[in-house]
Formats: C-alpha cells, structure tokens, sequence
C-alpha cells in the first residue's frame, strides 16, 4: 500500500520545475528540475548532473519521459559518479521486474506507452552514488524529449 502511495504522490509531483518537496507520510518525495526540456535529439543528449547530497534518496527512482517527432528513442541509461571530476560510468539498474539493465526505456515512440501518446513513467533502482546523469539515444530521426525525475 505505501508504494502506492508514493507512487500516486510521485505522479502528482513530478511535472513542477524547481525542487519540489512534497509530504507523503514520513517520506519526502523530491522533484528536481526537468532532466529534458524539449531536448531535440538526433543522436544522443545528456542532463546535466543531478548531486544526490541535494536530495538524500531513500532509494526509489522514477522517469516520466515525452516524446514527440519522427524519430524513436533507443533508449535511455543512467550514469554515474562519486566525484565532481572523474569518469561517468554506465550503471546496472534494477527495474520493476528485477531484471538489471542499464536501460531504462527501450524503443519508445510518439506512440508508446499506455495511451499510445509517447508518455511513459518508469520506476528503477541505482547503486548507491553521488551524482547520476541521464542519457537519451535517438534513432530513425528527430525526436524531442521532455524528461522528469522523481526521487525519494
């Protein structure tokens, strides 16, 4: 029952800009700024980092992604670090069925997801880091992302 609640709370939360708190019994719910914001992509395309000490995550994740275009996304991975210098590393990621991918969507189009829109939201666990990043890959054409995260 709680997970669904979070999850109801992190549908509510999680298309505001800025760092969103919102109160969910006694667990916070943070949204930080979009991770993609209209981002074109062609090929591939980055957010900026995202520092974990801003945010102290219990460990649930979730993405809701847009797209829209011609093209398709390949997929989207995360990367991460525990320095603020140093290499991004692709992580294994623990998604809803258990399985460990690095990708978080795969093949998603202007007609995917659960209302045949493009929108989808998907929950996933990292390792343990202090910053990630999330990266898009495009194929087929152009496609434009919006992308937000939600963190508790």
């Amino acid at each position: 029952m709680k997970r669904s609640m979070v999850a109801l709370v992190a549908l509510a939360v999680i298309g505001f800009g800025g760092c969103t708190v919102v109160r969910a019994g006694s667990d916070d719910i943070h949204s930080p700024p979009a991770v993609f914001a209209a981002a074109a992509v062609t090929t591939n395309v980055m957010s900026t980092a995202i520092d974990m000490k801003t945010y102290k995550p219990a460990g649930y994740f979730s993405l809701q992604v847009e797209v829209s275009g011609t093209g398709t996304v390949r997929y989207v991975e995360c990367e991460a670090r525990n320095s603020t210098s140093g290499q991004w590393i692709p992580v294994y990621l623990q998604c809803a069925n258990s399985v460990y991918t690095n990708r978080i969507f795969e093949s998603w189009a202007t007609n995917s997801g659960a209302n045949a829109d493009g929108t989808g939201l998907v929950g996933f666990g990292p390792p343990i880091a202090r910053y990630y990043r999330l990266k898009v890959y495009a194929t087929n054409g152009i496609v434009t992302v919006n992308g937000w995260l939600a963190i508790q």
